[in-house]
């Protein structure tokens, strides 16, 4: 019986030291397992992250070289404009210089002011909007500035002012030697007459530019657009009517 019991109790001690033995294996193993997955799920994560990097990068990459590709779009297509324009501006400079050239043979043909009136109209209007085309000549011996056969919308007018009714604005352009340029009649008019006068012929205009003639530095008359029509003129027309005004006063 003591025997029995001694090898029941190193077969109890057997069982439970292998009990334990496997238990903490078992237990080594779930570890195993668990760095197994934590790793695999580290490794996951950091190739996301670097998968999510890359995209951020190629991403901005991309934004970068569009922008560089849109910049240099946008000022290929800025300097196709301005070639463009400058081609135009070149081509219609060009034709200026041919109307003006045609008009100034027209003009030393002609013998009397109404045929240089006539002749300058018909091709002023290729340069400007002119509804209304005057020349104005010095009259000594009334003391008045006359036009004679000026040109509204294709009809003939006669007209003259006193010299001493400086409300008017050929009167006034003539005394002075005065530039007097305008695009809206009712706002600028009070920069150089106190109101505006009715008109002793034609139509009241709402554009309109004044020049007075020069012949050997003295004053001789006045040459003048008008347009029915607001923001008719900008400087290029007053430079063009300024070489009108050399070409009529040599006349």
């Amino acid at each position: 019986r003591m025997k029995d019991a001694l090898l029941n109790e190193q077969a109890n001690k057997q069982i439970t030291e292998m009990g334990a033995k496997y238990d903490s294996e078992k237990k080594d193993k779930e570890l195993i397992k668990k760095d197994a997955e934590l790793a695999k799920q580290q490794a996951e994560t950091g190739q996301q992250q670097t998968l999510r990097n890359a995209f951020i990068t190629g991403f901005a990459l991309v934004l970068i070289l569009a922008f560089f590709i849109y910049k240099g779009y946008r000022t290929k297509k800025k300097a196709n404009i301005s070639i463009t324009l400058q081609k135009e501006e070149i081509e219609k400079t060009y034709e200026n210089i041919s109307i003006l050239s045609e008009i100034e043979q027209s003009i030393t043909s002609s013998l009397s002011v109404e045929k240089i009136i006539e002749k300058v109209y018909e091709n002023v209007n290729k340069l400007m909007i002119a509804d209304v085309f005057c020349i104005g000549i010095h009259n000594k011996k009334n003391n008045s500035i006359d036009f004679p056969g000026f040109i509204e919308n294709g009809k003939k007018y006669n007209s003259s002012y006193s010299l001493n009714d400086e409300k008017r604005f050929p009167v006034l352009s003539f005394n002075k030697g005065q530039e007097i340029f305008i695009n809206d009649l009712e706002k600028e008019y009070k920069q150089y007459i106190p109101y505006i006068p009715t008109p002793i012929a034609g139509e009241r205009p709402e554009s309109l530019i004044y020049l007075p003639l020069f012949s050997k530095e003295k004053i001789i008359g006045v040459i003048t657009v008008e347009s029915f029509s607001k923001n008719a003129y900008t400087k290029h027309h007053l430079n063009i009517l300024k070489n009108l005004g050399v070409y009529v006063a040599i006349a």
